[in-house]
């Protein structure tokens, strides 16, 4: 079950993050991967999303969307040391997902234009410092 259990933390975390940074191409397209409840509690309708109107409660939405990410990161994260070590390598992509929530924090972050990505060469850098990290402990 622990196995299962931190599959499930690692595979939320990073389909969230995914979906935060997919946001502009959703928005464009007319679809919405937010919880509709919270857009609805901050304020914010499909029409504005769809728009493209930035607002502080579509902010709140996102930083709410990224909080709930990296609670799933933190608790897989805790946990990793449960994991048989044959199965890690499995997990190294999560790596990924910090400096993508990271950037989406940023004070210069515009959701519907922003685009958050890493060069080749910083995604190749992070999965193999985590691999390396993960034979260690």
């Amino acid at each position: 079950a622990g196995s299962a259990d931190l599959c499930g933390y690692a595979g939320v975390t990073y389909a969230m993050t995914g979906l935060l940074r997919a946001f502009p191409h959703h928005a464009r397209r007319k679809q919405c991967f937010l919880p509709h409840e919270a857009l609805i509690a901050c304020g914010v309708s499909l029409d504005d999303l769809y728009e493209g109107r930035d607002s502080e409660g579509l902010r709140t939405v996102l930083g709410a969307t990224r909080g709930r990410a990296r609670q799933h990161l933190a608790t897989l994260r805790s946990r990793i040391g449960e994991l048989d070590r044959r199965i890690r390598p499995a997990f190294y992509p999560v790596a990924l997902v910090e400096p993508y929530l990271d950037a989406k924090e940023a004070p210069e972050y515009r959701p519907f234009e922003t685009r958050i990505d890493l060069s080749a060469l910083a995604k190749l850098w992070r999965i193999g410092k985590n691999a390396w990290l993960s034979r260690r402990g």
